[in-house]
């Protein structure tokens, strides 16, 4: 028969005769309390993740201490001194500099131009002369075809051709 803790029988109170088996639930984890707003503003918990990064925690358990976005806690990694106490006392938000931030990355993207693509080295002969050909455009191609093929050979130049139009490998397989 089951006792419960203050001595007395476990008994059902709709079936008398049946015995009551008290079931140990088991303990629940604890959740841990996440900051919320009553901690502080958004940007007063970026500026102390920032402080925790310099003590030796990594971002992302910072960010998961103070309840706050990594992009937040990088951006307040950034600040200089002055800014960090400005943003630890709501002076500056934090919304309008990761909008500033991310102007800026994208001004730096348009910036960069492209190289032109480098010509490839040429160490055959038939195909630095192609290119050469190819570059200057005259109008007598064909008298430099001819020319070009009497030079080196027809086999050697549709060699030389089909090397240069053959189909690239793909750099996935």
């Amino acid at each position: 028969m089951a006792i419960y803790t203050n001595g007395e029988p476990a008994v059902n109170k709709w079936h008398p005769t049946l015995e009551v088996t008290p079931i140990v639930a088991s303990k629940r984890r604890r959740r841990r309390k996440a900051w919320g707003s009553y901690r502080g503003t958004v940007e007063q918990r970026a500026a102390a993740a920032a402080l925790l990064t310099r003590q030796g925690w990594t971002v992302k358990e910072a960010a998961g201490i103070c309840c706050v976005n990594k992009s937040y806690v990088r951006l307040a990694q950034r600040l200089s001194v002055e800014d960090r106490y400005q943003l630890s006392h709501n002076r500056l938000k934090l919304a309008e500099l990761s909008h500033d931030y991310k102007r800026q990355l994208a001004e730096r993207r348009t910036q960069r131009s492209p190289e032109p693509p480098k010509p490839e080295p040429v160490a055959d002969p038939v195909l630095a002369k192609w290119r050469e050909l190819q570059q200057q455009g005259d109008s007598s191609t064909d008298a430099n075809l001819d020319r070009l093929i009497g030079r080196f050979g027809a086999d050697r130049v549709m060699a030389a051709l089909d090397r240069v139009t053959a189909p690239q490998r793909v750099a996935a397989e």
